[in-house]
């Protein structure tokens, strides 16, 4: 891979782990 895959790779996978957290976040206020 290349380096510039990496760094898109790893910056996806922030992203849905920064939507992921807030989802989770959400379902705990509801509660």
């Amino acid at each position: 891979m290349m380096v510039k895959d990496l760094s898109i790779s790893g910056s996806h996978i922030i992203k849905s782990g920064k939507s992921e957290a807030k989802n989770l976040s959400k379902k705990l206020t509801r509660q």
